[in-house]
């Protein structure tokens, strides 16, 4: 008995020697993080099958508390080319389902010139001058789609899909990037607040693929800003909706990309009109030239969020080019395939 007594005293004496040793261990840490200055941030590419969107913003990196970037709507934004092209970009506010936007457009629907070098300049009291310039390359011509249903088999799920091989033959030189992305246009509705209820209108959607290309670059676009492409990606996701891939294993030979559709991202999100019916979509394959700055922006911001996670990874710096600023502002001309046409199905309207 007297044995036990001991023994429990003593291990009654051990527990508490471990919350000292855990109190003594316990300290709390304050770090003075510095208020940085605000950063206007750039995001335009212009491409040759769409007016000119840019968005610029102003971030605040240290205000945790707070909104982290603020739409700038006061900015003064020149756009200008070699041909003597020289605009004022209007700035364009929208709301969508309660959700603000805003970008700054071309009041002409400017669309920009593939082999032509642009230029930016964008002033904003308070800020210094930002400036950047921009190559818009050649496009190169997709040859074919071939398409094919079929299954595929990803983390034990079944997917019914629709395979796409698009073919292209990329120039001998080396140095040539291109994006890929899917689109069709379709029936959406949204609330709008005069007059009051919810509205159809057709839009166009970007349709998510699957690419088991292991030299691509995965992103998905985020819509909240107009003419951004401040991209996302999860590791756990494999539906994306751009690629972008460098010629470094198809140099001057003709490359064969595949990617893999659910054709359930094809179905229209509202009803038609009374005494309307739609039967089938034409789905859009683009296959962008890009230029290195575009490629080089999309692979750092890839690289930096399959990282981010990882503690004991290199940081990873986002690459941009806009002077005093951050961003991109890069060029894209399209080859543009609309053979593929699809049947319509359509999603419940949703209240």
């Amino acid at each position: 008995m007297i044995t036990w007594i001991r023994f429990r005293n003593y291990l009654i004496g051990i527990f508490l020697l471990l919350i000292l040793i855990a109190e003594a261990c316990e300290s709390d840490l304050n770090l003075d993080i510095p208020d940085s200055s605000p950063i206007l941030t750039v995001n335009c590419i212009l491409k040759d099958d769409e007016s000119v969107s840019m968005a610029v913003t102003e971030s605040l990196p240290n205000k945790i508390s707070s909104d982290t970037i603020t739409i700038v709507r006061n900015a003064s934004v020149i756009l200008t080319n070699d041909d003597g092209l020289s605009e004022n970009l209007i700035y364009r506010e929208q709301k969508f389902n309660n959700r603000i936007t805003g970008d700054y457009i071309s009041l002409n629907g400017y669309k920009p010139i593939s082999e032509n070098t642009y230029q930016i300049r964008i002033e904003v009291l308070g800020f210094e001058i930002i400036t950047s310039a921009t190559v818009i390359p050649k496009s190169i011509p997709i040859l074919s789609v071939d398409t094919n249903t079929t299954y595929i088999n990803n983390g034990g799920n079944i997917y019914k899909v629709l395979e796409c091989t698009v073919r292209f033959e990329d120039p001998i030189q080396t140095g040539n990037y291109y994006k890929l992305s899917i689109d069709r246009y379709g029936l959406t509705d949204h609330y709008v607040s005069y007059p009051f209820g919810r509205t159809t209108e057709t839009v166009k959607y970007q349709a998510y693929f699957f690419c088991p290309n292991n030299n691509a670059v995965y992103m998905r676009i985020n819509h909240s800003t107009p003419g951004s492409i401040s991209l996302e990606n999860e590791d756990k996701e494999i539906w994306v909706n751009e690629i972008f891939i460098a010629d470094d294993a198809c140099n001057g030979s003709i490359y064969e990309l595949k990617v893999y559709v659910w054709p359930a991202w094809f179905n229209d999100r509202a009803y038609p009109p009374a005494g309307e019916k739609i039967t089938n979509r034409t789905a859009y394959i683009r296959l962008y030239s890009i230029n290195e700055e575009y490629y080089k922006y999309a692979n750092s911001y890839f690289n930096q969020l399959i990282k981010r996670n990882d503690i004991f990874s290199e940081p990873v710096q986002v690459y941009s080019n806009i002077s005093n600023g951050t961003g991109i502002f890069s060029g894209a001309s399209a080859s543009i395939d609309s053979t593929i046409v699809i049947p319509v199905h359509y999603n419940p309207p949703i209240y």
